[in-house]
Parts: C-alpha cells; structure tokens; sequence
C-alpha cells in the first residue's frame, strides 16, 4: 500500500496546526458553574436543595452488610 506524497503531507500540516493550538490554549482554571455538583438548575435565581442527596448502596429491605 502506498501512501501519496499529498496525504503526507496534508497529515504533517493537520498534526502542526494541532500541536500550535494545543500550545497557545491554556485552561488556568475550572470555573464555579462546573464544580457546584451539588445545587440544582436555577430557574430566575431559585435554587432549592441538593441536586444528588446521598442515598445508600441498597434499599432499606434488603439485608445489607451494617443495617
């Protein structure tokens, strides 16, 4: 098999171009929206209680190891 000059180097250029915007994006920090796993969707400023409460590994039913 054999592979033409032009996909070379079309590849070459694909994998500089990729390595010059990896190079000059920079991502300093995660912002508060992504870290509030906690508080639901707000809807015009209301937000109410806790988005994932804790709930245990098995139902109160089954006989689970510590209840």
């Amino acid at each position: 098999m054999v592979i033409s000059k032009k996909t070379i180097v079309k590849s070459l250029a694909l994998v500089a171009i990729i390595c010059i915007v990896m190079c000059t994006t920079e991502a300093t920090n995660i912002g508060g929206g992504a870290m509030a796993t906690d508080r639901k969707g707000c809807t015009s400023g209301a937000c109410e209680g806790q988005a994932n409460p804790y709930t245990p590994g098995c139902e109160s039913g089954e006989k689970c190891r510590g209840s």
